[in-house]
């Protein structure tokens, strides 16, 4: 599952969607910089460095690895798996995964009449 999160004001929901659906075309058809995909690797093997601090965490995860059969260290393959991730998977991934149409659109707006 792919998840794009787009916070903007009711007056410009429709230039937001408008411009999220642009990225994801320029996404898929020029890739990304490395600047970016240095920056992707950066937070998400930060995030996953600061969930293996809870055991329950590792606890959980490696009983469900294990249980899927892709053993209980499975989780501490992630980084280096992670970091192998080129422009090229991205894109191809982009390619493979994100098309024009199928996808799920949520629109939550607040209460104007507070």
């Amino acid at each position: 599952m792919f998840i794009f999160y787009v916070g903007t004001s009711k007056e410009n929901l429709e230039t937001a969607k408008n411009e999220l659906f642009k990225e994801i075309g320029l996404i898929k058809k020029d890739g990304i910089t490395d600047e970016e995909l240095l920056s992707a690797k950066k937070e998400l093997t930060g995030a996953h460095k600061m969930w293996l601090q809870k055991i329950q965490n590792v606890a959980s995860k490696a009983a469900a690895d294990e249980l899927c059969g892709a053993g209980y260290l499975n989780y501490t393959k992630f980084e280096n798996r992670i970091n192998h991730v080129t422009k090229e998977c991205v894109v191809r991934a982009a390619r493979k995964y994100l098309d024009d149409y199928s996808y799920v659109l949520l629109t939550i707006k607040g209460d104007s009449s507070q």
